[in-house]
């Protein structure tokens, strides 16, 4: 078996030791002070905080309420029913009373219903006077249609040019296309074998029916318009999806991905792993595993994993997966998303770990949202591609990374 070698690449750091290793000079000098000096009075000393993230009065907490020079800050739970939903506040006029104020607007989960909404109250809200910081869980990529590629063709993202700074806090998609990218070859894909944990399927294996629900894709993501199904339809058959349609003369992606041999095991729990272009089971502890490394061998391998499921399956993935590699001498790389920041017990030899966005907005984003209020030149956080005059996404060079400091528009246009 060949080793993994169609891209190489440093081994990563994990984002937060990248974002130690980084030069934080623009958070800290714009509206900034040495030990000598004051700080400097803030602009907008009203702050109005909507958010719709379950763990949003924690930043309210410990950021907003300690950011020196405020003068009030109010804070309201975005709900997705009931009376609390972003369409009920505008309905009502809530925003209509927000004036001469620094806005922070957080949706770490956008629909497309959405689009047309936040462009009207963005609309109130710049009519009013006030500046508005826009927090995004969704890359903007991912909010376009498909078949888009380019951020100025369709009008779904333009309430962003009413924002004064939009903050993109989906790592995860970038982190994803970063992988994809590093395996492909002349915008396609083959020889391939990815081996997933089991967050990327939010239902149990035997739930989806496979190996006809990868032939499903498109009437799934035509019902959802803009993606279909969950992590595993989202992130991953997307991808294959667009190679298919590179490659052209095929209408089924189980054909191509036979064809091209491409593969895609997804862990099923107790040391076995599920097919998923077959339906069939291998278990990779004991006199068995031989079976799966012949249906898995192939001249690329790599595993990609999440802590999307907690500390105990992490456990059980990781030392089921490094013990198969140490009894059967393979050694292949490992992707792991820690957005959850998990502490890691037991990794393999090729281990490239990205963290989420939690130290940056507990550590970073407090100066980012004073400068804002200061009325300070934001241009400086301007790091990242997008419809806003200022896109900032906490990625950051730093000596030994590898992830990508860019997102990629692959369209996958209508049948």
């Amino acid at each position: 078996m060949k080793k993994n070698t169609r891209k190489t690449r440093t081994l990563a750091l994990t984002l937060a030791l990248c974002l130690a290793l980084v030069c934080f000079a623009p958070a800290a000098l714009v509206c900034a002070s040495t030990d000598l000096e004051p700080l400097a009075p803030l602009v907008y000393e009203n702050i109005y905080y909507f958010s719709d993230y379950d763990c949003a009065s924690n930043f309210y907490n410990q950021v907003l309420l300690n950011i020196q020079g405020v003068n009030s800050v109010h804070f309201e739970q975005i709900e997705f029913e009931g009376l609390n939903t972003l369409q009920n506040m505008y309905s009502l006029g809530v925003f209509n009373s927000v004036e001469d104020s620094l806005v922070i607007m957080e949706l770490r989960s956008m629909s497309q219903e959405n689009y047309a909404l936040l462009e009207d109250v963005f609309d109130v809200l710049k009519t009013n006077g006030c500046k508005i910081m826009f927090l995004n869980g969704v890359e903007e990529v991912k909010m376009l249609p498909m078949w888009q590629s380019d951020f100025y063709s369709t009008d779904d993202n333009r309430f962003l040019e009413s924002a004064d700074i939009h903050v993109n806090l989906d790592i995860f998609s970038v982190f994803i296309d970063t992988i994809f990218e590093m395996y492909e070859d002349d915008a396609g894909m083959d020889s391939v074998t990815i081996l997933l944990d089991g967050s990327f399927l939010w239902n149990e294996l035997s739930y989806y029916g496979f190996p006809g629900y990868i032939n499903g894709w498109g009437d799934r993501y035509y019902e959802n318009y803009s993606y279909a199904g969950d992590t595993f339809d989202y992130h991953i058959l997307r991808y294959i999806r667009y190679y298919m349609q590179g490659a052209g003369g095929y209408n089924s992606l189980l054909d191509f991905m036979n064809y091209m041999q491409i593969k895609i095991f997804c862990y099923a729990g107790n040391d076995t792993y599920m097919n998923l272009l077959t339906g069939e089971i291998y278990c990779t502890d004991g006199w068995d595993s031989y079976e799966f490394y012949e249906a898995a061998a192939n001249e690329f391998v790599f595993a990609i994993g999440t802590s999307f499921k907690g500390k105990d399956y992490l456990d059980e993935w990781l030392n089921s997966l490094v013990e198969y590699m140490e009894m059967t001498e393979w050694d292949f790389p490992v992707y792991f998303y820690n957005g959850s920041d998990l502490t890691i017990d037991n990794a393999p030899s090729e281990f490239y770990e990205i963290h989420g966005t939690n130290y940056f907005e507990f550590n970073i984003l407090p100066d980012i949202i004073r400068a804002l209020a200061c009325d300070a030149d934001m241009s400086v956080y301007d790091n990242w591609a997008g419809r806003c005059f200022v896109t900032h996404k906490p990625i950051y060079a730093g000596e030994g990374g590898w992830l990508n400091m860019y997102m990629r528009f692959l369209p996958v246009l209508p049948i």
